[in-house]
């Protein structure tokens, strides 16, 4: 970790799902979950109350960052059309 840098280590449930060959998966990094928790309006003010909102920045090295997915000889999985959206809780 360099200097702004912290290493941060997420672990999310079990999730399976059965791809089509060459099919691609997307990582999305939020620093919200609106609206099952209020917005984080970035000033320190409450979070129901607040009126001004600020950015907030999510910065990931590509370098030194990995997303490891195991692949199992036979899941037991939905099909893909039956996962519609997987939120980690």
């Amino acid at each position: 970790s360099g200097a702004g840098w912290r290493r941060v280590r997420v672990e999310l449930g079990d999730v399976c799902v059965r791809l089509a060959a060459g099919a691609r998966l997307r990582l999305e990094i939020a620093g919200h979950h609106f609206p099952a928790h209020a917005r984080n309006p970035q000033t320190g003010a409450d979070p129901l109350t607040a009126t001004e909102l600020r950015p907030a920045r999510r910065r990931i090295d590509p370098e030194r960052s990995a997303l490891v997915l195991p692949v199992l000889a036979e899941p037991r999985c939905l099909p893909p059309d039956r996962l519609l959206e997987v939120i980690a809780q």
